[in-house]
């Protein structure tokens, strides 16, 4: 495995996400989180951008926040050497979708729609960086014997893609590691290259692809997972309802198809999910959040819980549910 943009060999940069979770509605959140931070559940969507051994941080003073954060990766560094580690995604996700199989608004019917769509061949090898639970990859290794790689930076969704692939009998088809994504290039390549909903990891879309492509077999598939507006929000109030930072975070599908081409990639596939999927990604959370409450009313995170599942319900049914679309494109290199 080879991490491109290592910390280490460029400048120890990394993105911490302040208020994702409460804005972005697929997980823009989930970013190293190193002790110290408190995971912000305001609304701002803001992104704060430190950059060890250069002249810019989203911190003041900048001189005093690098310091700090060096001290903070190399501490996790040496907590890692000796069998812990502090790479995780914020505790929300951790918390809201716990219960999830699948971490999108597809249902278990899109995944196997979309397998059958690729024409995947038995032993076909599937990278899938930001894997979440598992499902894809486990259930297209039951169905179409693939085998496959899950990266992942939740430590739990890791340990319950580990238990799916048990239970659904292909543990030893599929593999799934607990690690940052983001620059992640596998040293055996494969014939199709997922980024189902994560494409923060190469900071968009373009980014990702161009991160995927470098562990894909030549002639292979690239898929991308991505919101679009079904509508073009007529306020940017609206577009922040919806977890994007302005208006213009998201596409409309001609647009975002359109820009494929621009990438010179042709689509050869897509598969999209519809208004009952982004009903069991989003609802299914505030149940868990409220068993979660009555089970942990002394955690000091219940403060943060209860606001997000008051709010959560309005802010979905008002913006997400009737403003953006989602969906899985399949690209080929020309």
């Amino acid at each position: 495995m080879t991490v491109s943009n290592s910390p280490i060999t460029k400048s120890l940069e990394r993105i911490v996400c302040k208020g994702a979770p409460q804005t972005n509605p697929l997980g823009c959140g989930e970013w190293l989180s190193h002790e110290g931070y408190r995971e912000d559940s305001g609304a701002s969507g803001s992104q704060q951008r430190v950059k060890i051994g250069g002249l810019q941080a989203g911190f003041q003073p900048a001189f005093l926040s690098q310091i700090l954060e060096l001290f903070r990766y190399l501490l996790s560094l040496a907590k890692r050497k000796k069998g812990f580690s502090t790479l995780d995604i914020p505790r929300i996700f951790n918390i809201s979708e716990s219960a999830h199989r699948i971490h999108n608004p597809f249902t278990a019917d899109k995944f196997a729609t979309l397998g059958a769509a690729l024409r995947l061949e038995p032993e076909t090898r599937v990278l899938d960086l930001g894997s979440g639970s598992g499902e894809m990859l486990c259930t297209w290794a039951r169905d179409y014997r693939i085998n496959g790689t899950g990266i992942d930076m939740s430590q739990l969704f890791t340990k319950q893609a580990k238990l799916r692939a048990e239970e659904l009998g292909v543990a030893d088809q599929v593999e799934f590691i607990h690690d940052d994504a983001a620059g992640y290039v596998a040293d055996e390549k494969a014939g199709v290259a997922a980024c189902v909903g994560a494409t923060w990891i190469g900071g968009g879309v373009a980014g990702t692809i161009e991160l995927l492509a470098q562990s894909l077999h030549p002639g292979g598939i690239i898929l991308i997972g991505e919101p679009y507006w079904l509508r073009s929000p007529p306020t940017e109030e609206i577009a922040k309802g919806c977890g994007a930072g302005a208006i213009s975070d998201f596409l409309t599908l001609p647009e975002l198809v359109a820009s494929f081409d621009g990438l010179d990639y042709d689509v050869v596939e897509m598969v999209l999910a519809n208004q009952d999927g982004w009903d069991r990604y989003e609802a299914a959370k505030w149940l868990t959040m409220r068993r979660w409450l009555e089970t942990n009313p002394d955690d000091d995170f219940v403060k943060d819980v209860r606001a997000r599942l008051t709010s959560e319900p309005k802010r979905y049914a008002a913006y997400t549910r009737e403003y953006l679309g989602w969906g899985v494109f399949a690209l080929m290199a020309r």
